[in-house]
């Protein structure tokens, strides 16, 4: 019974760090570590701060409940 209200409460995090690991995976295949050139590689690096953002949002507001 823990385990599935643990896995409940922190599903939201889990699922936003797997989305973070994504879109790294999609910058480093694309172009590695530099200084984003294209509009493409700009959006990758946005979606990827506003993604990292979003999960220190939810794990300061699951570690609080």
């Amino acid at each position: 019974m823990e385990l599935v209200s643990i896995l409940k409460r922190w599903k939201e995090a889990v699922s936003l760090l797997a989305l973070c690991i994504v879109w790294v995976i999609l910058g480093v295949s694309n172009g590695g570590l530099s200084i984003p050139d294209t509009l493409y590689e700009v959006s990758l690096l946005v979606m990827l701060l506003l993604t990292v953002g979003m999960l220190i949002h939810e794990v300061r507001q699951s570690a609080s409940a």
